[in-house]
């Protein structure tokens, strides 16, 4: 069963990618976290097939806590999903283990595209690693 954690504080945002994450993914299990305390008692309940990361978060950084899912899980693919510019931000995120970086202001474009080539099928052993703005 595909697992996907999202992290943001902002519940309309969740609500809206939880619709996107449950068209994509009708038979997933979508949970969800608006603090980084409550992303890392969700992060212990793995393994994720995805974690959906704001970087704006109320009780820390999603920089921060995108590490500690690099500590305690590697494999775990991170999509950051930032109202943050990407020309900043990304290569950052993508240097800490992040698969991908979307702006919130693209999701209808980028989202689902980023989800689904996360979650598509491996052709490589190469991690994917992308910036979409």
């Amino acid at each position: 069963m595909t697992r996907v954690l999202l992290v943001d504080d902002e519940p309309g945002i969740r609500r809206r990618v939880r619709a996107l994450l449950v068209e994509a993914l009708p038979e997933g299990e979508i949970v969800e976290a608006g603090t980084v305390e409550h992303a890392r008692a969700h992060i212990q309940t793995g393994p994720w097939s995805l974690i959906v990361l704001d970087l704006g978060l109320p009780d820390g950084s999603g920089l921060d806590l995108l590490r500690e899912v690099r500590e305690l899980d590697g494999t775990a693919p991170v999509l950051v999903f930032s109202g943050h510019e990407a020309d900043e931000y990304a290569p950052i995120a993508l240097n800490l283990g992040a698969s991908a970086y979307v702006e919130k202001l693209r999701t209808n474009e980028d989202f689902l595209p980023a989800v689904k080539r996360i979650l598509g099928p491996k052709s490589s052993a190469q991690p994917m690693e992308e910036q979409i703005k």
